[in-house]
């Protein structure tokens, strides 16, 4: 069940005999009912097929309700962040739920992590996904007492050394089901499809059968973009290529070829829709694996230049395609503007 890193669907259903709050021991047909022998059983359609929130197999377990009544929507961010294999900040992560980063959050992550230990000790500290923005690595006190296990020692550890411990819990949370971990709370997973596909696969197929050519305001903005470097955080003088056509065939809108990077840039007008820019993200992922498979043919010397590869806009990133942005790690400029639209 939650105790296996990979699951597999089965038929029977999972029975649960409550003992006392907070703590259920789990009955299976011919199973045994130790939770942590137990192979996976829960049929993953339950997280999946049905809307929130379907009846729970597991509580959140708390002195404070609402901590509790937030822990759910908390969990389901967190489990979309490490299927990304990403991490968050207290801040980003206190933004999404709407709650004080710094005095609510981690008392909503200690019931989170409380009530995942209670369903199954095995299960890693998902929590730990949420870092200091300074330090980036998760809160002292969480560390000392869950992953180091002794407070003195963790006072002790160089900052460096508490780095490598959490890498390595990391990865374990990377590598989790969480799905069905989600299912045992009555909770399905958060989807990022911020915007219909079909729509948006009709504009695309417009766009090549009437070969839709470039509008000025994209051109102006190119320009712009080549002409100031400093647009995307370069320090060098001098103007960048435009429509550099790389090894895919594709034409990229603008390029900076520094010593120690490559920088390329697409560029969505001030009047570009939200499909477009939508087009723009996932165009960028594409230019960037491609450019770094392009980086590795072109040069024998065995040092590679870093790729950078940056969507800049003329208007706002909207925000039902900042979580997707956020979880393909594509870099973006918004609200850059000519000196005339000032």
């Amino acid at each position: 069940m939650v105790a296996n890193k990979k699951h597999k669907k089965h038929k029977d259903s999972l029975v649960v005999d409550g003992t006392q709050p907070g703590q259920q021991s789990y009955a299976h047909p011919g199973k045994p009912t130790n939770l942590k022998g137990m192979p996976d059983v829960i049929d993953m359609k339950m997280a999946d097929e049905r809307a929130n929130p379907v009846k729970p197999l597991a509580q959140f377990i708390g002195k404070t309700e609402s901590f509790k009544a937030k822990a759910g929507v908390t969990l389901q961010w967190l489990v979309k962040y490490a299927e990304a294999r990403q991490t968050v900040t207290y801040g980003e992560l206190g933004k999404r739920i709407g709650v004080n980063p710094h005095t609510v959050l981690p008392g909503i992550l200690g019931v989170i992590g409380g009530s995942i230990k209670t369903l199954c000790s095995d299960i890693p500290m998902i929590q730990f996904l949420v870092i200091n923005q300074k330090t980036q690595l998760p809160g002292e006190l969480g560390m000392a007492d869950f992953l180091i296990q002794d407070r003195k020692l963790c006072e002790r550890l160089a900052l460096e050394d508490k780095r490598k411990l959490w890498k390595v819990a990391r990865e374990d949370i990377f590598d989790w089901d969480w799905r069905t971990v989600l299912a045992e709370f009555g909770l399905a997973p958060l989807l990022i499809c911020a915007m219909p596909i079909s729509p948006i696969l009709e504009e695309l197929d417009d766009l090549y059968l009437y070969n839709v050519g470039e509008g000025e305001d994209h051109r102006r903005l190119k320009e712009y973009v080549a002409n100031n470097p400093a647009l995307v955080d370069l320090d060098q003088t001098g103007r960048g290529n435009t429509e550099y056509t790389i090894l895919s065939g594709d034409r990229l809108d603008v390029f900076f070829d520094l010593p120690d990077q490559l920088v390329w840039v697409e560029v969505k007008a001030k009047h570009s829709p939200d499909w477009d820019i939508l087009r723009g993200i996932f165009q960028c992922v594409k230019y960037k694996a491609v450019l770094e498979a392009q980086r590795c043919y072109v040069n024998n010397s065995g040092t590679y230049p870093k790729v950078r590869v940056v969507l800049v806009l003329g208007k706002e990133l909207p925000d039902h395609l900042e979580l997707l942005r956020r979880m393909l790690d594509v870099e973006v400029k918004p609200n850059v503007t000519l000196p005339d639209e000032h």
